[in-house]
């Protein structure tokens, strides 16, 4: 029997709370369990429920996201958070990413990508939609220009990097390359550090910036956008 998926929405638009929480409950083994209008009861609530999964979005009455996620993220540090919000501000971004967001999805997304997302966060995955990607990448070279003598990585730290890319969890990633958690973990301290990077999607955004041109097929982390999506956040109408 498959684990249902616990999921607290962040919104303040009534619209697109109704909107999300549809797409959430049609889903088998999700299961919305509240929407949070405003960071005050999102402060109160969220730690309380403990939910797997949390969409929130950036930009509240009373608040931020980010806000949010520095005050309840280590009272609450197996939830997984994904922004969901309209901005692409690299500093926006970084800033959720590293106040502990596990995600960061534009509200442009189809239905199926939110869903996507929230499975994948609980996985332990990053997902990112394309252009948060692509602010990421951008970001991430205009630092590898200004600091080029940037240490290299360790043939075994590479190999480390290209499974976190893939979208591989750290106890994958020691049963695939038969070593423990505790090294994988020293690794990635390590790669962190070389790459001047604070987080799992940083590490993954510098990834993809090396492979231009001859990289893999995207990872199961790497949400991807097209011409035909369902856009749920044009049928709420704000």
């Amino acid at each position: 029997m498959t684990t249902s998926i616990s999921v607290a929405i962040v919104e303040d638009h009534p619209e697109i709370c109704e909107e999300l929480q549809k797409i959430i409950r049609r889903e088998p083994n999700l299961d919305c369990l509240v929407c949070c209008r405003n960071a005050a009861s999102a402060i109160a609530i969220l730690p309380t429920l403990l939910p797997d999964v949390v969409l929130l979005d950036v930009q509240l009455p009373d608040g931020t996201g980010i806000d949010i996620l520095r005050q309840v993220k280590p009272r609450m540090p197996d939830t997984q958070v994904v922004m969901l919000t309209i901005s692409q501000d690299i500093d926006v971004i970084l800033g959720a990413l590293g106040a502990g967001a596990s995600g960061y999805l534009l509200k442009d997304s189809s239905d199926d990508e939110i869903v996507e997302a929230v499975r994948n966060a609980r996985l332990g995955n990053s997902p990112l939609s394309g252009q948060v990607a692509r602010c990421m990448v951008d970001d991430l070279q205009r630092q590898y220009h200004t600091a080029p003598n940037q240490p290299k990585l360790t043939s075994r730290e590479q190999q480390v990097l290209e499974y976190v890319a893939l979208g591989y969890s750290d106890k994958q990633i020691a049963e695939q390359l038969e070593i423990t958690l505790q090294t994988v973990n020293s690794h990635l301290k390590n790669i962190y550090t070389k790459l001047g990077v604070h987080s799992r999607s940083q590490a993954i955004a510098h990834y993809f910036m090396g492979r231009q041109g001859d990289g893999p097929s995207a990872p199961a982390h790497h949400v991807q956008t097209g011409t035909a999506r369902r856009t749920w956040f044009s049928r709420a109408r704000i």
